[in-house]
C-alpha cells in the first residue's frame, strides 16, 4: 500500500513538472524554445529516413501505411506525408546508398539551422544518379516527453537520467521529426542548363558586371598607355600599372536582394567563385530554396545586407514596397566604398540619393542597364545598354521554351513559371490516369482528397502537392482509369477549383 502511495505522489510530483516547463516555455524569448544535441539530431534524421525509405520501396507496406492514415487508422498523419516524400527517392534520384558524414564542428557547415521555433536538419544522401537533399524539421515535444518521463519515474521508480536512457532506448526525446523534405542537390552544371535562357543571360551580366567594376575599369585606363609610342619606348608602362590596380572578388561579401530564378543562380554562382554570400527574400520559395546552395547566409532582412556587404546586388520586382528602396536611408547604413549592382528595375533606386552617395564617396560605384537622363550624366555610374534579351537566339529559346512548357501542361499536367500557381511536376505520364487538381490553399485539402481515393478503392501509385500563396496544385498517378461519378465527386468537394484527367 505504501508503495502505492509513493507511486501516486511522484506521478502528481511529475505533472506539476510538466506545468512549470509549460510556464518556463512561454516566458522564454529565445526563438528555439528546447535544448538539443546537435549529434542526437542528425542521427535521428538519418535513420529515420533510411527507415522511411526502406518502407517507401516496399509496395505492399508503403500502401498500408498510406490507407491506414487515409482511412483514420493508427498511422499519422506526418508519417503517411513522409512516406509519400521518400517514395519519390529511387524513381527521382536512383537507389539509395548512404548519407554524407557531418562535421558539425565544422564553423561553416550548415546542417542544423535554427528557424523560429523549429530546428531543421539538413542531410545530402547519395543515390545511383543524383544527390538527394533531405530536410528534417525538429520540433519541440518537451511536454510529451516530461509527461512520459515522469510516468516511467513514477512506475519504476527510476532516476531521471534512468528515466532518459530508457526513452533514449526506445527512440523518445524532448524533440521530435514533424516533416521531411526531399529535393535534388544540383550541381552548378545542372542549375545552368536547367536554368531558363534569359535568366542565365542575367546572371551573366551581373557577374561581368561584378569583374568589371573591380578591375577592368582600371585596365581600360591602363591599355592606352600601352599603346603610346613614347611611353613603350622609355618602358614606363609596366611601371604605371600600379596605378590601375583593381580589386578581386574572391572573399568579399555580396550581397543578394531577391532571390528568384536570376538571385538563386547569382549566389551559387558567386559562392563558387570565393565569395562570402549573403541573401534576402521574406518571400522566398520553397523551390529556390531547396535550389539555393548551402553555403549562401540567409538574414531577416535587408538591412543587414547593408551593414556588411562590399557588393551588392537587386533582383526584385517593381512594386510599390520597393519602389527608391535604395534611398539615403540605405546608403548611410552601407559601408563607404559599396559597389551597387542593379538589373531589375530603374525605379528601384532613388537617383538623387544615389547622386549623392557617388559624390560623397558613400558609392564608389553605380552599375545599371537602364540608362535614363539621371543616370546617365552621373559621375560614378557605369550604364549599359538593357540587353538582356537581345540575343539572336533569346526570342526562338523563349517561344520554345513556352511552347515546351504548355505541351508539357497539357499532356503531362506539371506546371512551370505560373503566374498564380507553383511549379509542379510529376515528370511524364506513364501510369492509366494521372489526375490534376486545382485548389485553394485550404488545410486538409490533400486529406480529403485521398480519403476520397481510399473510399472508391482507387490507388495511388505517386503523388505531388506543391502551394503558392492561396493556390495550390496535385497530381495523382493511379493504376487504372477513374470513372465519370469518382471524378463528379472530386469537382464537388470543397475548396476544388478545378479537375482535370489525363
Amino acid at each position: 500500500m505504501e508503495k502505492i502511495i509513493k507511486k501516486k505522489l511522484l506521478l502528481i510530483v511529475s505533472m506539476l513538472a510538466v506545468t512549470f516547463a509549460l510556464a518556463g516555455c512561454s516566458s522564454s524569448d529565445k526563438k528555439v524554445e528546447f535544448d538539443y544535441d546537435g549529434n542526437t539530431l542528425v542521427q535521428i534524421a538519418e535513420t529515420q529516413a533510411t527507415n522511411y525509405m526502406q518502407i517507401a520501396q516496399v509496395e505492399d507496406v508503403y500502401n498500408f501505411y498510406v490507407d491506414e492514415e487515409a482511412n483514420g487508422g493508427q498511422v499519422d498523419e506526418t508519417t503517411a506525408d513522409a512516406l509519400k516524400v521518400f517514395s519519390t527517392i529511387e524513381s527521382d534520384y536512383g537507389k539509395f546508398q548512404q548519407f554524407k558524414p557531418v562535421n558539425l564542428e565544422d564553423e561553416d557547415d550548415k546542417t542544423i539551422q535554427e528557424v523560429d521555433d523549429k530546428v531543421v536538419v539538413t542531410l545530402y544522401a547519395e543515390c545511383a544518379e543524383k544527390e538527394a537533399i533531405v530536410k528534417a524539421t525538429f520540433v519541440d515535444n518537451s511536454v510529451t516527453y516530461n509527461f512520459q518521463k515522469y510516468s516511467v519515474m513514477a512506475q519504476n521508480q527510476y532516476s531521471e537520467e534512468e528515466a532518459d536512457q530508457m526513452l533514449a532506448s526506445n527512440g523518445v526525446y524532448p524533440y521530435k521529426i514533424s516533416e521531411f523534405e526531399v529535393a535534388a542537390n544540383q550541381t552548378l552544371k545542372d542549375k545552368m542548363k536547367d536554368a531558363g535562357a534569359n535568366t542565365l543571360i542575367g546572371m551573366g551580366i551581373v557577374f561581368i558586371a561584378l569583374i568589371f567594376i573591380s578591375f577592368i575599369i582600371s585596365l581600360l585606363k591602363y591599355v592606352p598607355a600601352l599603346l603610346d609610342k613614347e611611353t613603350r619606348e622609355k618602358r614606363k608602362a609596366e611601371k604605371a600599372k600600379k596605378a590601375f590596380a583593381g580589386n578581386e572578388i574572391k572573399g568579399k561579401k555580396l550581397g543578394v536582394i531577391g532571390l528568384g530564378a536570376i538571385g538563386v543562380l547569382v549566389a551559387n554562382a558567386a559562392s563558387e567563385l570565393g565569395m562570402e554570400v549573403f541573401g534576402c527574400d521574406p518571400y522566398l520559395s520553397i523551390q529556390n530554396a531547396v535550389r539555393l546552395s548551402h553555403h549562401i547566409t540567409i538574414v531577416k532582412d535587408n538591412d543587414e545586407i547593408y551593414n556588411q556587404c562590399d557588393y551588392i546586388t537587386i533582383h526584385v520586382p517593381a512594386l510599390d514596397s520597393t519602389k527608391g528602396m535604395m534611398n539615403k536611408r540605405a546608403f548611410d547604413q552601407m559601408k563607404d566604398g559599396v559597389k551597387i549592382l542593379n538589373f531589375a528595375r530603374d525605379i528601384l533606386v532613388n537617383d538623387a540619393d544615389m547622386a549623392d552617395a557617388l559624390a560623397s564617396g558613400k558609392v564608389s560605384r553605380y552599375v545599371t542597364d537602364f540608362p535614363n537622363p539621371a543616370v546617365v550624366n552621373m559621375p560614378g555610374a557605369l550604364v549599359l545598354p538593357h540587353l538582356g534579351a537581345s540575343t539572336e537566339e533569346s526570342e526562338e529559346n523563349c517561344a520554345v521554351m513556352a511552347v515546351n512548357q504548355i505541351m508539357d501542361y497539357l499532356e503531362n499536367g506539371n506546371i512551370e513559371n505560373s503566374v498564380n500557381y507553383p511549379s509542379c511536376s510529376l515528370g511524364y505520364r506513364k501510369k492509366a490516369s494521372r489526375i490534376c487538381v486545382c485548389h485553394y490553399n485550404r488545410p486538409n485539402v490533400i486529406s480529403q482528397l485521398t480519403s476520397l481515393f481510399g473510399e472508391a478503392g482507387v490507388n495511388i501509385s505517386d503523388m505531388v502537392s506543391k502551394s503558392r500563396g492561396e493556390y495550390a496544385y496535385a497530381m495523382f498517378d493511379v493504376e487504372a482509369p477513374v470513372s465519370d461519378e469518382f471524378e463528379k465527386k472530386l469537382e464537388a468537394m470543397e475548396n476544388i477549383i478545378r479537375i482535370r484527367i489525363l
